[in-house]
């Protein structure tokens, strides 16, 4: 792959730039856990990103499988360089030639499970690498289609306080509007953002 034309590795020219298409990624991801008996599912930015028809090239993938040996056979296809994320959570990043591939063992005890540990609903959503039907057990697509931001839950902020500055900062990004509800929730508990680690909370 890396000697391949441009086309084949699944790299388009938008606006002058190089954008790694995500269907790329889903075929080689879906061939190794096909291979491996088991299965995984695009998640997060990366389906909200394709239903809002924005190209980007960083994927993420979460596999009822060991993540270290998924992303082992991903780079291998890809010929790309791999690294543990987090081996206390069981993510690891594959470089690729226009982007990243984030895997992660999916969290919970199935893939609904896993979305209802998220932020918002419109970064809840799930799509099978092998194919098939959306998962979006909190109305995560039609929350996006109306432009509102809403919460999976009323514990978000205290799960994970950054999340206090990731709410506007999406707002803004994705011209979403903050749900009277999550709004409301963001004004009780925005004093927990002190509890966000100095890092994060540059980094957001």
């Amino acid at each position: 792959l890396p000697e391949a034309p441009a086309q084949a590795q699944g790299i388009v020219q938008v606006e002058g730039r190089e954008v790694w298409v995500v269907q790329v990624v889903r075929e080689v991801v879906a061939e190794v856990l096909r291979r491996r008996g088991s299965r995984g599912w695009l998640v997060g930015g990366t389906v909200r990103d394709m239903r809002l028809g924005r190209l980007s090239p960083d994927v993420d993938v979460v596999v009822r499988d060991d993540p270290r040996e998924v992303a082992r056979g991903v780079a291998a296809e890809l010929g790309a360089p791999w690294f543990p994320l987090s081996t206390r959570h069981g993510a690891y990043r594959v470089m690729a030639p226009q982007g990243h591939i984030d895997c992660a063992a999916i969290q919970g005890k199935g893939i609904e499970d896993d979305l209802g540990r998220r932020d918002f609903t419109v970064n809840a959503m799930a799509l099978p690498v092998e194919g098939g039907d959306l998962v979006d057990p909190f109305g995560g697509a039609r929350h996006l289609s109306e432009g509102s931001l809403v919460g999976v839950s009323a514990r978000i902020f205290r799960n994970d306080p950054l999340r206090l500055m990731r709410a506007p900062r999406f707002c803004h990004v994705l011209g979403l509007q903050m749900h009277d509800g999550l709004e409301e929730l963001q004004r009780r508990e925005v004093r927990l953002v002190a509890r966000a680690a100095g890092e994060r909370v540059t980094n957001e």
